[in-house]
């Protein structure tokens, strides 16, 4: 996995090509367009993470997606991202 945050690091022209620097630089761009670090700091709270996974799940794009994702996935998802 470290090979492809190389190639995400250098697509984004950064200094260090780890994957520690990708996740930084991504951190660091949120807090520059004051993107909320946490679902709750925009409202969502823990009563609304069922129906969040219901939506998840019903999404059309949750076929395609090249690791499948379970109800359970979601909900932990839902969960840390709290």
């Amino acid at each position: 996995q470290e090979s492809k945050f190389k190639m995400i690091a250098n697509a984004m022209n950064l200094k260090l090509r780890t994957g520690k620097a990708v996740v930084s630089r991504l951190f660091s761009l949120n807090n520059e367009i004051e993107l909320p670090g946490r679902l709750s700091e925009i409202g969502v709270q823990n009563r609304h993470i069922a129906k969040l996974v219901d939506l998840a799940v019903e999404d059309f794009c949750h076929p395609s997606n090249p690791k499948p994702v379970r109800k359970k996935n979601f909900k932990q998802l839902y969960e840390e991202a709290l």
